[in-house]
């Protein structure tokens, strides 16, 4: 009796000791005993990482958009800019235009005045201007003496 205890007990020690060695045996998981705790994570890792990029590339559309956004509007800006900017330097043309024009038109009424000034005094002096003048003139005369008078 003994010796079949003997037997039994060192049986047992090297099944138990054999399933213990050998755990990732091929039979167990393609056999048909499926671990589903495994093919969970699998699929799950899977819609895990396809859901991250879907969110990654949510997120780096929405801040290309924004980027394009703010490009747009920094573009619209500047253009805006711009357009004052040569709107006001063409109303300083037109101002600096008016301008010239109008001093020019000053200056040749002033030179037109100027001559009918002076052809205004040459014709139109009254008779005492008149008189006062030959009296200077006959005064000079006297004063240098009788033979400058004479010439």
């Amino acid at each position: 009796m003994a010796f079949k205890t003997l037997i039994a007990i060192l049986g047992t020690a090297i099944v138990a000791v054999g399933c213990v060695a050998f755990p990732d045996d091929g039979n167990y998981y393609g056999g048909g005993y499926h671990n589903h705790d495994r093919d969970y994570d699998r699929s799950h890792d899977r819609n895990y990482d396809r859901n991250n990029d879907r969110a990654r590339w949510e997120r780096e559309r929405a801040y290309q958009n924004q980027q394009q956004r703010i490009q747009r509007e920094q573009e619209w800006r500047d253009q805006q800019r711009r357009d004052r900017d040569r709107a006001e330097h063409e109303r300083n043309q037109q101002r600096d235009q008016r301008q010239r024009e109008w001093q020019n038109r000053q200056q040749q009424a002033d030179r037109d005045q100027g001559r009918h000034d002076r052809h205004d005094r040459s014709e139109h002096k009254s008779d005492q201007q008149k008189r006062d003048e030959r009296n200077k003139r006959d005064n000079r005369r006297s004063i240098f003496g009788s033979n400058q008078g004479q010439n």
